[in-house]
């Protein structure tokens, strides 16, 4: 969860005089959810803004962001949050008007010590992502609003935030713009990255066209919904990881003989055939040597088989490889 808000109040106070705008709001905003926030004019939409923003830090109840409590930091602490974690997209684009487009989008990076030639390195891929390639040089009074707007997207994304903040970004465009605008919107939420809860989640979102690659585990149901999708089964050619489906008995468990019984039962031979049959798997897969599965192609030359004694054992190493791979993402 990216974000949690709980029973959050805002009280706005002048002498004898109160204002609540903001009175027990509770919501949470999953990764990748894409999430407006509407309501008319005076119902509290930027003071809710402001405060998920992390730029209201005066208010009641509870806001996590990526795991951090918001309420419980220092100035200098939000404003670190502010720089790494949000990008910000306003209404009146809030570009600096002498500095160029490449200089506007890497300003964000200048206060965060990041070399001159990767500042310009990563300002100028974001700026051909949105479609200004040949604007780079521009100044925003060279630009039209819509194209404005696509440079502050641009630097809204140069310190890789974990969530985009827009206010009412398409507020000072016309309809033409304001279509462009929420199309990059769309592209951009569409790629963040997906993890799924259900095994067959990455596998489905394929097929509906949602994803372009679903990494799931390979069996005959797979190869069926590829063929019949017009899709491609891949996998790598330097080798297949083989992740045994176990059954495990817990230590001081009650009903011991019954919970042995039933392992026995699962691994003869005739009961491995009949999982290999259901579960779709390719012959190699099975835990008893000689049971018959589907013929799914897969190179069992380049199996790469595991020791289940084993497993568990490097979580930690592979956590931390991961890591380093996604860089925490």
């Amino acid at each position: 969860m990216i974000i949690t808000v709980d029973k959050v109040n805002k009280t706005y106070k002048n002498g004898s005089l109160e204002l609540q705008v903001l009175k027990n709001i509770s919501f949470k905003v999953d990764k990748g959810e894409f999430l407006a926030i509407m309501g008319s004019s005076g119902s509290g939409k930027s003071t809710m803004m402001n405060i998920l923003a992390c730029l209201d830090s005066q208010y009641e109840g509870t806001y996590i962001l990526d795991g951090i409590d918001i309420s419980k930091l220092t100035e200098n602490q939000l404003s670190e949050i502010r720089n790494k974690k949000i990008g910000f997209i306003f209404q009146s684009f809030n570009l600096l008007p002498r500095l160029s487009a490449l200089e506007n989008v890497e300003l964000p990076l200048v206060y965060s010590s990041i070399p001159k030639a990767e500042r310009h390195k990563r300002a100028a891929e974001l700026l051909e992502m949105v479609g200004l390639k040949d604007r780079i040089h521009h100044k925003p009074n060279e630009l039209s609003g819509g194209q404005r707007q696509r440079v502050a997207i641009a630097r809204a994304l140069i310190n890789d935030p974990k969530i985009i903040f827009a206010d009412e970004p398409t507020g000072n465009l016309d309809s033409k713009s304001t279509e462009e605008i929420l199309e990059i919107f769309k592209k951009l939420n569409d790629n963040v990255k997906f993890y799924g809860k259900r095994g067959k989640d990455p596998q489905e979102k394929t097929v509906a066209g949602e994803f372009g690659i679903g990494i799931i585990p390979i069996d005959k149901s797979a190869f069926d919904v590829a063929e019949k999708n017009n899709l491609t089964a891949i996998y790598p050619e330097d080798g297949l990881c083989w992740v045994p489906e176990g059954v495990a008995i817990f230590k001081n468990s009650p009903n011991l003989e019954v919970a042995k019984a039933f392992e026995d039962f699962i691994l003869r031979p005739e009961n491995q055939q009949l999982i290999a049959e259901l579960d779709g798997k390719d012959g190699a897969q099975m835990v008893i040597e000689g049971t018959k599965g589907y013929d799914l192609g897969l190179p069992k030359d380049k199996f790469i088989k595991e020791d289940i004694k084993s497993f568990g054992s490097q979580r930690d190493d592979i956590l931390k490889k991961w890591a380093e791979l996604t860089q925490g993402k």
